[in-house]
């Protein structure tokens, strides 16, 4: 998978692609990004503050959701 990963109103996000077994973290507040590039399988574990995640935009048009 591709992860994308940057500071809120920056325009350059940082890409790394990440394989099986990968884990990572986010701090609050960085904006992320994550395509799968073959079949992908993610586990994603939040935090119970779902007031501060903003939807800023996708390849769906779905953005501010």
């Amino acid at each position: 998978a591709k992860l994308e990963l940057g500071e809120a109103g920056k325009a350059v996000l940082v890409e790394e692609v990440v394989g099986p077994g990968a884990a990572f973290r986010y701090r609050p507040g960085t904006v992320h990004r994550v395509t799968a590039l073959e079949d992908t399988t993610i586990l994603e574990v939040s935090t119970p503050h779902l007031d501060d995640v903003v939807r800023l935009e996708d390849a769906y048009g779905r953005a501010g959701t």
